[in-house]
């Protein structure tokens, strides 16, 4: 499950599953990277490099990666 909303970016997915969507307005000489980071420690808990695709640029974050992610016990999802 991946959704991410258009107007905010905020994106919401289920530890474990892979996910992807396309940047676009980013000038082609320029390499798009996706982290996501625990704000707490600052600590990076991945980080991938989109594909060029035709009009924008593709992340894909694998079920290996989004399998990093949790949440906090007792905090809502």
């Amino acid at each position: 499950m991946f959704i991410m909303n258009d107007d905010t970016g905020e994106q919401k997915v289920r530890q474990g599953d892979s996910y992807e969507f396309t940047v676009t307005g980013i000038g082609a000489d320029w390499d798009v990277f996706y982290s996501v980071y625990n704000i707490q420690t600052q600590e990076i808990i991945f980080e991938v490099q989109s594909t060029k695709i035709d009009g924008g640029d593709k992340i894909f974050v694998s079920a290996s990666e989004s399998d990093k992610l949790t949440v906090p016990q007792g905090k809502n999802p």
